[in-house]
């Protein structure tokens, strides 16, 4: 009986290995786990003894971004970290209202241990990979395409937390990558009323500039989309902006100037599209805008025509 029980777990072990399932003890089975690259890996919450499967994986420096009331969260996780030899750094970072000065700690402890192996942590991953995507777009040069992939493996930000990113990604002075070369002033001079949802002025220096042409409310099988109603054909709009954008290799946050022409334009209608647009441009420094009613656009049946001018590295 004792040679039959040694042989179903030794078999057991030989299955394991042929399958590449990770063992008990390694950083992949810490939740939500992602290894962006060699030195740097992040995850959601790891429990108390998983601290040490991370020191043995060579990682040096903790990162943790959940605050410490929230529900789920290590409370002696500083002892903890520093205990076991690591570098533990905290920046709680509030779900519903993330800031920019949040970012900027991060990107100046990433910055600053550049040269350490970094596990950067806060509940479910969520907090984390949209931090650590802005960093690589906005401070390594990372593409697009490659750093959202990795984002994109936790989940895909919306409302608050993309609103937080384009707002990010808009006051980096490159646009997007550390070395590029593209500088962007935005100006509301004095004597003229300021608004939150443009800027009067944007001057730039150097960069590509990409000009997108009018946007309407057509599918990708020419369908329209929101007949008669305006606020549905904002956001189809917009959303062929975005493609349009992507296909060019810029965001939102490169945008410089927009031109919106509405048919009939009503002060309802005004409040519609802004209600959109927030959802998609930058909250601080919002692009130059033209907001104008005509008469009519190349169908009867579509309301609105966004266009737009962006300008990246």
């Amino acid at each position: 009986m004792r040679t039959l029980l040694f042989l179903m777990l030794f078999a057991t072990v030989c299955l394991a290995q042929q399958t590449g399932a990770p063992a008990t003890n390694s950083v992949e089975n810490i939740r939500a786990f992602v290894r962006i690259s060699d030195s740097l890996g992040t995850s959601g919450q790891p429990k108390p003894e998983q601290f040490s499967t991370i020191k043995d994986a060579g990682y040096r420096v903790v990162i943790n971004l959940a605050p410490s009331d929230v529900n789920g969260a290590v409370k002696e996780e500083q002892q903890i970290v520093e205990g076991l030899g690591l570098k533990y750094i905290y920046i709680p970072v509030v779900w519903a209202e993330p800031k920019v000065e949040d970012a900027e700690k991060f990107f100046a402890a990433m910055k600053a241990n550049k040269d350490q192996k970094v596990f950067v942590h806060c509940i479910a991953n969520m907090r984390v990979s949209a931090f650590t995507y802005l960093y690589r777009t906005t401070q390594l040069g990372v593409s697009e395409e490659d750093a959202r992939k990795d984002l994109q493996k936790i989940w895909t930000p919306s409302g608050t937390w993309q609103q937080f990113i384009n707002t990010v990604k808009a006051q980096q002075p490159s646009g997007s990558g550390a070395s590029g070369s593209v500088k962007k002033s935005f100006i509301n001079p004095d004597g003229v009323a300021k608004s939150p949802y443009y800027t009067h002025a944007v001057a730039v220096e150097g960069g590509k500039t990409i000009h997108i042409s009018g946007q309407v409310a057509l599918n990708a099988e020419g369908q329209l989309v929101g007949k008669g109603d305006l606020r549905t054909q904002t956001a189809q709009a917009f959303e062929n902006l975005k493609l349009a954008l992507q296909a060019a290799g810029a965001t939102f946050s490169d945008v410089v100037k927009i031109n919106t022409y509405v048919v009939n334009l009503k002060p309802e209608g005004v409040a519609a599209i802004r209600e959109v647009r927030t959802k998609y441009l930058p909250a601080t420094n919002p692009p130059a805008s033209t907001l104008v009613g005509v008469q009519a656009l190349f169908r009867e049946d579509v309301l609105i025509e966004i266009e737009a001018v962006a300008v990246i590295k």
